[in-house]
């Protein structure tokens, strides 16, 4: 399962001509900061809940469903009528449940499906269902697996759910989530077909290859820890392929925003970026060659950058407007090579933590050691520019780079910031 993954719109319009730096009352702009800003939803979802599961033990046949309550639930999805359909050559079905996805647009959504790296379980994919079912999951993904004398497997008859169909109307901007959603079947499949384990077993050999360190929170099977989307093992494994299978259509650029409004659905949307990026782990793209015979990734490791130095100071918003100015933060980082594009991101302790809370990206700069963050945008026309959010207090700093020649993204650590002081950021040891 995917979690909607958003971007906070970038800060407020302001008005040249009718205030500076300083003349807005306080609490009228945080006011106004509110009211521009909606979070994302607050992950409260219980162990396993990033799928739909029914695991079927010997001959017992308890079936145990896993799946979300309330919105975005599997079956939501027969309230409505079948607004059309598509087989594809493989005997693939696809359903939509929305007037606006027609069986052309199903059919591109296969063509994007066939362009990832597969294997013997594809045969094991029986539907794809895209569902106007409003929801805080982008995507869901239903199997089931059965322990048997001659091991585990996932059997015939898995589906994948895409929601929001209403809002979501360009098959594109569903690129990240349905590459998403096939990586908990290419994953889960290997893992039970080759090793007998399921996705949450800290005895994997992919657990062993991720980079994950004692002291983070991995919700492994009998870790007792609660609920955490971002931290579990099955959602990791996902983005991991989502990050290494995605053809170039999910790759024209970092920071893409799709064509329906949404972030979520390209590159710079992994959730869980506290651990290493996956392009920077060749071992991990081995390792499912290994199980599979498939080849997800053939890319060298592309490192990460790093951050340098931040700073602070006062810049006219615009050269016609020098007495206008509004605080911008230069952050500096480590150049990876010539053409390389790259994008800061920020967001304050909530986000850093994964429970929603405010972040917010910068554009993308190119061939760049810096990119100086505070203002996004500036109209001159009507005498408005668009703020970069800055945390008030403890936040993070975070540098994505990106490659255009091999569609690879890399980001670097997280950096504990403290920017209580306006013009005197400080680092958190």
């Amino acid at each position: 399962m995917r979690k909607l993954f958003f971007t906070i719109a970038a800060g407020i319009l302001v008005l040249y001509g009718l205030s500076v730096k300083g003349m807005l009352p306080a609490a009228f702009t945080q006011a106004l900061l509110q009211s521009s800003f909606a979070k994302p939803p607050t992950d409260t979802v219980i162990e396993g809940n990033e799928r739909v599961t029914y695991e079927v033990s010997g001959s017992s046949k308890q079936a145990v469903s896993r799946a979300p309550m309330g919105r975005g639930t599997p079956e939501a999805y027969k309230k409505y009528a079948i607004a059309a359909t598509y087989t594809n050559p493989q005997g693939l079905v696809y359903e939509s449940y929305d007037a606006g996805w027609t069986a052309d647009k199903l059919k591109v959504l296969d063509s994007y499906l066939q362009q990832f790296p597969k294997g013997a379980e594809y045969e094991r994919l029986a539907a794809v269902r895209v569902t106007p079912e409003s929801s805080d999951w982008a995507g869901l993904f239903k199997y089931r697996t059965v322990s048997q004398s001659n091991g585990m497997h996932v059997e015939n008859g898995s589906v994948i759910y895409l929601f929001n169909a209403h809002t979501i109307q360009n098959p594109l901007d569903y690129g990240g989530t349905l590459a998403h959603e096939y990586g908990h079947l290419f994953t889960n499949y290997w893992l039970a077909e080759k090793e007998g384990k399921h996705t949450d077993d800290p005895a994997t050999g992919w657990a062993k290859l991720r980079g994950f360190t004692s002291s983070m929170p991995v919700r492994w099977s009998g870790s007792g820890l609660g609920s955490s989307h971002a931290w579990t093992p099955a959602e990791i494994m996902a983005d991991d392929y989502m990050q290494m299978a995605a053809p170039p259509a999910f790759r024209a650029r970092l920071n893409r925003t799709g064509t329906s409004g949404y972030d979520f659905t390209y590159l710079d949307s992994v959730e869980n970026q506290a651990l290493p990026p996956i392009e920077t782990l060749p071992a991990v793209a081995a390792y499912w060659k290994k199980l599979s015979g498939v080849t997800i990734s053939s890319k060298s490791a592309m490192p990460a950058s790093s951050l340098t130095g931040i700073s602070a100071y006062d810049k006219p918003v615009s050269p016609k407007y020098p007495y206008f100015t509004e605080r911008v933060l230069r952050v500096s980082f480590t150049n990876l090579g010539s053409g390389m594009e790259y994008a800061v991101r920020m967001g304050d302790e909530n986000a850093m933590a994964y429970n929603g809370g405010h972040t917010d990206l910068s554009n993308t700069r190119s061939g760049v050691t810096s990119i100086e963050y505070g203002i996004k945008s500036v109209n001159t026309s009507n005498r408005t520019y668009v703020k970069d959010w800055i945390p008030s207090g403890k936040g993070y700093v975070q540098i994505l780079a990106y490659n255009p020649a091999t569609g690879q993204m890399t980001y670097s650590q997280l950096y504990p910031y403290d920017f209580s002081s306006p013009y005197h950021p400080v680092a958190v040891k």
